[in-house]
């Protein structure tokens, strides 16, 4: 190895999350204009691989609507409450 390599800064952990951060959010985007492209053309079929498009219904609760008709009073017994642990950055 050569003797003048060139050291790297190592980066803070909360500096790295936010570099991490941004290239998550820059693949998701990237991501979906993809997905777009394929739904919107239908172009399935690549070089290696293949795309399928699957359609599926799903049936979610309204919250706000149980609430409204039934009062958080009939609800308390079946909310569940957990913990969470956020990590926000800002910039100095």
């Amino acid at each position: 190895m050569d003797d003048q390599a060139v050291s790297l800064p190592v980066l803070h952990p909360v500096d790295e999350l936010v570099k991490v951060r941004a290239e998550i959010r820059a693949l998701k985007e990237r991501e979906n204009a993809l997905r777009e492209k394929i739904i919107e053309t239908g172009g399935l079929i690549g070089r290696n691989h293949i795309a399928f498009l699957i359609h599926s219904d799903r049936e979610q609760w309204d919250h706000e609507a149980l609430k409204e008709e039934l009062g958080m009073a009939q609800l308390r017994p079946f909310v569940r409450k957990t913990t969470v642990i956020r990590v926000r950055t800002k910039e100095l």
